[in-house]
């Protein structure tokens, strides 16, 4: 994929967790905590009604997604053609029992996508004149061997090769502890359950809301055929 196409997918990306940051009421510079519509966005963050969470707005990898549609329909790339929703896997993946098999068409299901990209190409054969690239998004903290990110990780890195794959995630609340031990769990994820050679690249964008423009941190996978590690830079707005 060109490098061009990157650069537009990760400026999406990071357009769109700009403008989590501007409306997000629990730590806006719009409103109030008890604020949950903004002028910013149709994107509205309900409250919830019972429980420990009672009159908190209610942060989801749903609403960092729909942002992300929304600002493609307003930036409107030039070279993306399409986009569409929880898109079928092009393999099978068996997840049954903790085991995280590499994609085998004998055994298993098609799994789903969150958002697929599809950028013009005139290299590629007209019936097929598609670059393609996954993105899933993930909200808050995950918990110790997270079996989620690891499923999510083993389709973003096998599922096609040669493509660019994205992985977006938020946490509402962070400090550098935080950081560390989530960038552990992205480790163990891709040493236990997503064994290398990968067929495709991965970059991992990480969100702290509550550090606002400052809180945005870029990993990225070093040594794909090999031993691989993540290296990791810190981005802001």
């Amino acid at each position: 994929m060109t490098n061009t196409i990157e650069v537009t997918i990760e400026n999406l990306i990071k357009k769109s967790l700009e403008k989590l940051h501007l409306i997000y009421p629990g730590h806006s510079q719009l409103g109030s905590p008890c604020q949950t519509i903004s002028s910013e966005s149709l994107i509205a963050f309900p409250a919830y009604h019972h429980g420990n969470n009672k009159g908190k707005p209610r942060i989801s990898e749903q609403e960092i997604r729909f942002l992300f549609i929304e600002t493609i329909l307003s930036e409107k790339p030039p070279a993306l053609c399409h986009y569409s929703i929880e898109a079928p896997t092009e393999k099978c993946y068996s997840f049954s029992k903790g085991k995280f098999d590499l994609p085998d068409p004998s055994k298993g299901r098609s799994a789903s996508v969150d958002t697929c990209l599809y950028f013009a190409d005139p290299s590629i054969p007209s019936k097929k004149r598609y670059k393609i690239s996954y993105i899933e998004f993930k909200a808050g903290n995950p918990a110790p061997d997270s079996i989620s990110i690891k499923k999510d990780f083993l389709k973003l890195l096998h599922d096609a090769e040669g493509r660019e794959n994205y992985f977006v995630h938020i946490v509402e609340s962070g400090d550098e502890w935080t950081l560390d031990s989530i960038r552990k769990k992205y480790e163990e994820a891709i040493e236990r359950a997503v064994k290398p050679p990968f067929l495709s690249n991965l970059t991992i964008f990480l969100y702290f809301l509550n550090q606002g423009r400052f809180g945005l941190y870029r990993f990225s996978i070093n040594d794909p055929k090999g031993k691989p590690t993540l290296s990791q830079e810190k981005i802001n707005f």
